[in-house]
């Protein structure tokens, strides 16, 4: 049932671990502890407070605090030469009094050179906060834990209720303003609260309750969020609260574009210049370092260009808030400079020509043997990383799509569903499409995480068998066929004696998505399904998605933790292909959207069960989630455990500390994860 793996997948598999024993007191205690979690101090990773439901990979240092003593630190020679001119203060006083200490993959770096990376445009913003991962707390380089980053550390009272996190004193923002308890509270009260600005709320600011926790000062460097109701996965959910999305922002700045805090006057101008409509629109694009390299950030680099420019190239913060263990204020490279490519073609044939220094992102898996061929030709190394999410390449569908009402009756049918997946050939796809570098299997963790449902559930409708699903097809009135063999819409569809044709699409970036739907074309051809197969530019796929008007869609399902990252498993997001009228209904608290059937009603309740469930609970709330995924296959898994989402890894040969083995998964913001502000030019 299994894929064969080839030797790079096997001896990952070998070195996972096995699956944890969770710890009540990571999460703040049991149902009758009321006692105060311990406090999570910069330990060994292995003592860091750990997320609910996710198994060990592999062990890895955690960063540790710097010596209050440290005697010295040290700086890139491009600072240390303004320190001199007296245009920057010195290194010991752009730094926290307690600096975090960065463990390195392999050894203490050099400062210098230019990191040659790529994009795809302005919508690939992810592609530079995957990089730039630097969240008030964050996961391990494995994955497997919640581990201190802005916050060094906190503790989790009235059982899950109330988490209270202490800042870095003395931190400060890239332009040298301090960064305080008042940037989270302003972002809390201006942002987050603002109608204009977030019309929902913050979906990470919820409890399972659905309502938004509140946030308060308690003093310049310590805040405190408290909840109604339990919120057991809050540390997951701040540790993906990163670039685009930071539960703080720099008010000392964007109080200018604010209109509680601009003048009329000021404000209508900044409107005239910027061609904004509404200020919102402007405070926003202000708020954005991929449209506005004046904004502060916190993270190791600043931007000096857009993500517009034919180059979005990015400098060193010489305020960044991480040192080596040696002292060495991170990061070590200089400059990354992000190259425009005009598709992802392009962008590979520059990586196979050693034009690109590290890349993950867009590099296409099936270039794997090609990249290995010239590897010592253009003086590069080429890493496996095997993805830890479901599926790499789901068939989603669209359960509140209207415009074809007869479309709409086959989309929602379980069984028609049911019979899609059966006529999949994933062996087929498997070594075709995915150099036999994956497992057939549907949209379920792997099988080292505590959530794993079992093999049943993993592989249910997963085998090949056309016969039963021409069988399945004909129960549900599809019996009928023309002379090419495509079934025909029964006497009582509204569409009678019409071809069935279900629109299948995909985005050509990541990975051969596009080469997946083809093939599911021809798969479900052989059942008498005819496929239309579209392929979009990203942009216009997201149009259609928010639309509503899109069929079947394929993507990738990362569903590491369906209760922090529900998006993946239900229909919790408005951005979300499962169903965009049934998450506009969930997101708006009804008040909006379509109401969603019972069972989808059912799985968006055990998501939010799960939100406040003990640990114990969680697991037996994911397994339950898992079990109807994969009976009712609202969306359709194909192929995981392979390298295909960014898994394919080209590294300069002089780029050193970059890990052979890190986790890698969309929700633990792979390659941030991997350390970047560590990498060096090694000379």
């Amino acid at each position: 049932m299994r894929a064969i793996l080839d030797w790079n997948k096997a001896l990952w598999v070998l070195s996972l671990l096995t699956i944890v024993t969770v710890s009540l007191a990571a999460c703040g205690g049991g149902e009758e502890e009321e006692e105060a979690a311990p406090v999570a101090t910069e330990a060994p990773e292995a003592m860091a407070p750990t997320p609910t439901v996710v198994a060990p990979i592999e062990a890895a240092p955690a960063p540790t605090e710097a010596p209050m003593a440290m005697a010295e630190y040290n700086e890139a020679p491009m600072l240390a030469q303004m320190v001199s001119a007296g245009s920057l203060p010195p290194v010991g006083e752009r730094l926290p009094t307690n600096p975090l200490v960065v463990p390195v993959e392999e050894e203490i770096g050099q400062y210098g050179g230019t990191l040659r990376r790529a994009f795809t445009g302005p919508v690939d913003r992810a592609n530079m906060m995957r990089f730039s991962y630097d969240a008030m707390v964050r996961f391990s380089q494995p994955g497997t834990e919640i581990i201190p980053n802005i916050t060094p550390s906190w503790d989790i009272t009235e059982n899950g209720k109330v988490y209270t996190f202490a800042l870095r004193e003395g931190m400060k923002w890239s332009d040298g303003m301090p960064y305080t308890a008042d940037n989270i509270i302003y972002w809390y009260n201006n942002y987050a609260l603002n109608d204009d600005l977030a019309p929902t709320g913050i979906q990470r600011m919820k409890d399972g309750q659905g309502n938004m926790g509140s946030i308060e000062k308690v003093d310049d460097y310590t805040v405190r969020f408290s909840f109604g109701e339990r919120n057991m996965i809050f540390l997951e959910n701040l540790a993906q609260m990163d670039l685009f999305g930071a539960p703080y922002q720099p008010d000392h700045y964007l109080m200018q574009f604010h209109v509680d805090h601009a003048s009329k006057a000021d404000l209508d101008k900044l409107l005239s210049d910027s061609g904004f409509e509404a200020w919102h629109q402007l405070y926003k694009a202000k708020g954005d370092i991929t449209k506005n390299p004046d904004l502060p950030v916190v993270t190791a680099w600043l931007p000096e260009t857009t993500m517009s420019d034919q180059q979005y190239r990015l400098t060193r913060n010489p305020y960044y808030f991480k040192v080596d263990p040696d002292g060495n204020q991170l990061p070590y490279v200089d400059t990354v400079v992000m190259g425009f490519a005009e598709n992802v073609d392009v962008l590979n044939l520059r990586a196979v020509s050693g034009e690109i220094d590290f890349q993950a992102r867009h590099i296409n898996m099936l270039n794997y043997p090609v990249l290995v061929e010239n590897a010592d030709k253009s003086d590069f190394r080429v890493y496996i990383w095997p993805n830890n999410g479901g599926s790499d390449a789901a068939l989603t569908f669209n359960q509140s799509y209207e415009e074809d009402p007869a479309i709409a009756e086959l989309l929602t049918d379980k069984t028609f569903r049911q019979a899609l997946s059966l006529a999949l050939d994933r062996e087929e796809i498997n070594e075709s499409i995915f150099l036999a570098l994956g497992e057939p299997r549907q949209n379920v963790p792997p099988p080292n995480y505590a959530i794993y449902p079992g093999d049943e559930c993993a592989f249910k409708y997963a085998i090949h068998d056309l016969e039963k699903a021409n069988m399945m097809l004909d129960s549900i009135g599809l019996d009928k066929k023309n002379s090419d063999g495509f079934r025909l819409y029964p006497d009582s569809s509204p569409s009678a004696g019409d071809v069935v044709t279900i629109e299948v699409s995909a985005v050509p970036a990541f990975g051969p998505w596009p080469d997946v739907a083809e093939m599911t074309g021809i798969h479900w051809g052989r059942a008498g399904i005819k496929v239309d197969v579209s392929i979009q530019e990203r942009s216009l796929a997201q149009e259609r998605h928010a639309a509503n008007q899109h069929n079947v869609f394929v993507w990738n399902r990362p569903v590491q933790n369906p209760f922090s990252d529900s998006a993946y498993s239900a229909p919790t997001t408005q951005n979300n292909t499962f169903g965009p009228l049934h998450a506009q209904w969930y997101v708006s608290g009804g008040e909006s959207g379509v109401e969603p059937p019972e069972d989808i009603k059912m799985l968006l309740s055990l998501h939010d069960q799960g939100k406040s469930a003990e640990p114990a609970q969680q697991i037996e709330i994911a397994h339950e989630i898992f079990e109807m995924i994969c009976e009712n296959l609202w969306f359709i898994g194909t192929i995981g455990q392979s390298p295909l989402s960014m898994g394919t890894v080209v590294v300069n040969n002089d780029v050193r500390n970059v890990p052979e083995k890190p986790g890698n998964v969309w929700t633990i913001r792979t390659p941030g994860n991997s350390k970047p502000e560590q990498f060096f030019f090694k000379q």
